[in-house]
């Protein structure tokens, strides 16, 4: 297979482009570009896929003139989709080249048959070169169309998720996250907790414990469940007993702020003053 592009204007708004590939079977086809801003290097791709969606299946080697193509074909593509296409080609930057690149590449991953990409030499003496040379350059403005802009790429043959210093913006979005997001333990609520039960350690046993180290242990002990969400609601500093466990009084006890014995509710005062076995089970 020969293939070849042809523009004129190249890369204005006022282009014309055609695109062409031509066999030794004597069989060609032919294409004038439409839906982007065009130019030579826009046309000696789409040749290439012209070429390939006539001969998906077949052992193909395709001669070309053109270096650009020849540079995708040794790794461009395959750099492009790494970096997350986001800086175009020379002679591609405008209008919406990217389906194009991206189409090509679905193409190539797509076939069955073996392909193979010989440089050809442009305007010389070789016959099939000069056929698809002039039928694309015939097609620029009349002819069978192809809107570049309609190409679809099926779903999962090409990565598309933009990138970003070689690294997909989902994982930055979630490093971002990671670390910027305070932990729960770092927050103003955690902090009251944190304050109030290192004191009332020193107290209890004279010894100077850091609570916060040991947070993450608490949900690997054996207790009971109730124990561990009146632990949680102390180190959120949140109401640990709600209306079920006061049941009629809860008004009487400003909405779980104060204990029935008049203390003000707290995980230490039930430890120390309330602790009932049905405690745990009532801690909603």
């Amino acid at each position: 297979m020969w293939t070849d592009g042809s523009a004129l204007d190249n890369g204005v708004d006022t282009c014309t482009a055609g695109s062409a590939w031509v066999s030794d079977l004597q069989f060609d086809d032919k294409v004038r570009l439409t839906g982007t801003v065009l130019s030579n290097n826009i046309a000696e791709v789409a040749a290439i896929v012209l070429c390939l969606l006539a001969w998906r299946d077949a052992h193909i080697v395709i001669h070309t003139d053109s270096t650009f193509v020849l540079g995708l074909m040794k790794g461009g593509l395959l750099s492009m989709e790494r970096d997350g296409w986001g800086e175009a080609p020379r002679h591609m930057s405008r209008g919406p080249p990217t389906p194009l690149l991206q189409y090509l590449l679905y193409l190539l991953r797509d076939r069955t048959g073996r392909i193979k990409f010989v440089k050809a030499k442009a305007h010389g003496d070789d016959l099939y070169n000069n056929m698809a040379d002039k039928l694309a350059n015939d097609r620029r403005v009349s002819g069978r169309v192809l809107d570049i802009s309609a190409l679809q790429v099926p779903a999962g043959w090409v990565d598309m998720a933009p990138v970003l210093c070689h690294q997909p913006l989902d994982y930055l979005t979630r490093l971002v996250v990671r670390n910027i997001v305070p932990a729960p333990a770092t927050t103003v609520r955690f902090g009251k907790f944190l304050d109030r039960w290192t004191v009332m350690i020193g107290n209890m046993f004279n010894s100077v414990l850091d609570p916060g180290r040991h947070i993450d242990n608490v949900w690997h002990i054996n207790v009971p469940k109730g124990l561990k969400e009146v632990l949680w609601k102390e180190m959120n500093d949140a109401q640990v007993l709600g209306a079920k466990y006061f049941g009629t009084n809860y008004k009487k006890s400003d909405m779980g702020r104060i204990c029935l014995c008049g203390q003000v509710m707290s995980l230490g005062h039930i430890l120390l003053h309330q602790w009932d076995k049905n405690l745990l089970g009532s801690a909603m």
